[in-house]
């Protein structure tokens, strides 16, 4: 089951990207997210274990990070957890006055056919869904806000 999620960004991609990649920062960054461990880092890889809260319920997964600044994108991979297997890319597109971000989930459950569906369905509206799009406003106001401190300062 695919999904995205998108906003408009009043910054340019290169402080998004910045402010998104620092992956271990997260949890004070994100006040639904409740724990980023690094588990390893082999230079152009790194590896997090992650823990998130929707609405109470406690979501947890492993996923291997990778960024690519030339092409404004940043790519998860889960390697652990119940979306082991699930692609996630954030896409930053330049755009006049800021940033269309996009955060793309490719979520492929290896269950049974009967299961499979449904479990997809459910952990991506209810889970994916809900977490990224709080996601996405949380960074829209780190970035915003930063992007009108700078703005003042320049003045």
């Amino acid at each position: 089951m695919q999904a995205t999620n998108s906003i408009f960004i009043k910054a340019p991609p290169e402080k998004i990207m910045d402010l998104v990649g620092n992956v271990q920062r997260w949890q004070e960054y994100l006040p639904h997210y409740r724990y980023v461990r690094a588990l390893g880092d082999d230079g152009s890889v790194r590896t997090f274990e992650m823990g998130a809260s929707r609405s109470g319920i406690p979501v947890s997964w492993v996923a291997e990070f990778q960024a690519f600044p030339e092409s404004h994108k940043l790519r998860f991979t889960h390697v652990g957890g119940i979306t082991k297997g699930m692609y996630v890319e954030w896409r930053l597109m330049p755009s006049k006055g800021g940033t269309n971000v996009e955060i793309y989930h490719d979520l492929r459950l290896r269950w049974p056919p009967v299961f499979r569906q449904i479990g997809e369905l459910v952990i991506t509206k209810l889970f994916i869904e809900h977490i990224a799009s709080r996601t996405l406003r949380r960074f829209k106001e780190l970035a915003e806000s930063s992007e009108e401190r700078h703005s003042q300062n320049e003045n």
